[in-house]
């Protein structure tokens, strides 16, 4: 793929893809095929803001308490906030 051959270039290989709209999180160590996965996801939400729909910290964790998790933690995230939680264990 085409950055593969620009994160070669020393220092600024891993700029120059960001900057042509090409996602590179190499520096994780996930494999190519998860790489190229993420870059076709980040480069539709680079340029299709039309379905960009951005909500708050306190919406996410109400989403995620209605949905009945527990240990829930929202926070900023690397591209907006990002939340987890944990599905309850059914005991019987």
């Amino acid at each position: 793929p085409f950055c593969t051959q620009i994160r070669k270039i020393p220092r600024i290989g891993t700029s120059i893809s960001w900057r042509l709209f090409v996602p590179d999180y190499s520096a994780l160590g996930v494999p190519e095929e998860r790489l190229k996965e993420w870059a076709y996801l980040d480069v539709f939400d680079m340029l299709a803001p039309r379905y960009d729909s951005p909500q708050t910290k306190s919406t996410l964790r109400r989403w995620f308490e209605e949905a009945g998790l527990e240990a829930v933690r929202v926070r900023d995230g690397h591209n907006g906030i990002e939340g987890c939680g944990r599905k309850p264990v059914c005991v019987e």
